[in-house]
């Protein structure tokens, strides 16, 4: 019973973290939206669109991080963590290094790439995001490690301190930018009423992320460090088994953060002013991709929870369909919740969060329908992986790329795009049930039998 409470109580901290950090990071982007004109705003999505998906590969590290720790907290060898921590930071940390030259070397191309209009502002926020890579690819390490020996109250901490980093680190930088010229207020600023006019002003918000993960890193060391002293058994951490173990849920971060970001990215590519795509569109489009994500931000930590809970009763061979039921549910009701909500009041609920943009809440309704199709396709993807059925990747690369390949046939207009990112949502999802159905075929036939 001591157990079972634990571990509620851990879910409940982890989850209660997560949402709190969620709802910061979606305060964070009402506010860039609302302190950068839609151009710059479409170049700040696209670029944190790059990091993502950069960095979603080498997130999965955190979930490698936290089974090695988990190893190690299980034999009572916390000097084990701290020489895991230091072998898999060795090995990463020149890969961040590497890719922070790159950026700077190719920021001028990779520059070209996803603005067509304005490529110096551009260019600054590529060589911003360079420069965090150098350690936002070892967070997940560090928070892996939290996870593996059960701190789950300083990994809820960190989240939040990351997010909330961001918010604040962000007004600190942006507002001074936002009133050099006009001496407008913070209630002006934080209105939507003035705009941040400066080359600097994408690479000021990207900045602002970037010095909030580095707070998080800086504070993940606290709790673990404090074993540095102590003697570590004899084990093997070979990176390249772990990498062999784990290459499935590399590819499947990868795939779901393509499906989640790839649209914003290739809306900013083929933004150009005089055609049916401008530049404006595509900060329109980014706009309404950050608002119906909300529903991404409601139910990401219900899957949170359900994929260790399924991995448990799999591993102990119980039956697990009632908590993917549950979790099917609660996503689902979540999602219907805010579409429900924004259909009823779209243009209302454009004029609070995104002022600016209330000319568009015609396409809000359709754009959050993509993110509920996301919410379930990212449900199975999980749920599979629990299972370790890794014919997963099979759906999720067959929408990412038909994600990719429909945007770049049909991009005339915000609607358009919206209709192709649907469309593989859908296929997606629909891989999905197909490959629950074919799993489940003999029990489904005998149900419908009796």
């Amino acid at each position: 019973m001591g157990g079972v409470k634990r571990f509620l109580s851990n879910s409940f901290v982890l989850v209660a973290g997560t949402i709190l950090a969620a709802g910061l990071n979606y305060a964070y982007n009402l506010l860039v939206n609302r302190l950068l004109n839609p151009a710059d705003y479409a170049t700040f999505g696209a670029l944190m669109g790059v990091v993502m998906i950069i960095g979603a590969p080498i997130g999965a590290l955190q979930t490698i991080a936290a089974k090695y720790a988990a190893d190690c907290y299980a034999d009572d060898d916390e000097g084990g963590i701290w020489l895991l921590l230091k072998k898999m930071t060795a090995r990463v940390a020149p890969i961040g290094g590497l890719l922070f030259l790159f950026f700077v070397l190719f920021s001028g191309p990779i520059a070209n790439f996803i603005a067509q209009d304005d490529v110096s502002s551009t260019t600054k926020g590529v060589i911003v995001v360079g420069a965090g890579l150098l350690f936002q690819l070892l967070l997940p390490i560090n928070r892996g490690l939290l996870q593996g020996a059960h701190l789950f109250a300083d990994l809820a901490v960190n989240l939040i301190v990351d997010a909330a980093g961001r918010v604040f680190l962000g007004l600190l930088i942006m507002w001074p930018l936002a009133t050099a010229e006009t001496g407008a207020s913070l209630g002006s600023v934080l209105r939507g009423e003035v705009k941040v006019h400066d080359s600097w002003a994408v690479a000021a918000a990207i900045g602002a992320t970037v010095l909030g993960s580095f707070l998080a890193y800086m504070m993940a060391l606290r709790p673990v460090g404090r074993w540095a002293q102590k003697p570590a058994r004899q084990r093997e951490f070979d990176l390249k088994k772990m990498l062999t173990f784990a290459w499935p849920t590399l590819l499947m971060y990868l795939f779901t953060t393509i499906l989640l970001t790839v649209d914003v990215i290739l809306v900013k590519r083929y933004a150009e002013i005089g055609t049916g795509l401008t530049p404006t569109n595509a900060g329109e489009y980014a706009t309404l991709s950050t608002l119906a994500k909300l529903i991404f931000y409601i139910t990401g930590p219900i899957v949170t929870v359900m994929f260790p809970m399924i991995t448990n009763l799999v591993k102990k061979g119980e039956k697990h369909y009632r908590v993917l039921l549950i979790a099917l549910v609660s996503v689902l009701a979540g999602s219907s919740i805010v579409l429900g909500v924004f259909s009823v009041a779209p243009n209302f609920i454009i004029s609070k969060l995104a002022p600016n943009y209330t000319h568009v809440s015609y396409l809000l309704v359709p754009m959050t329908v993509i993110f509920l199709f996301y919410g379930l396709v990212n449900l199975f993807a999980n749920y599979f992986l629990s299972l370790q059925k890794y014919y997963l990747l099979v759906p999720l690369a067959v929408g990412s790329i038909l994600e990719i390949g429909l945007i770049m046939a049909y991009h005339d207009s915000v609607a358009e795009v919206i209709k192709m990112v649907t469309i593989a949502q859908m296929v997606a999802l629909l891989g999905f049930v197909l490959y629950y159905v074919r799993m489940k075929y003999r029990s489904i036939k005998t149900w419908f039998m009796v």
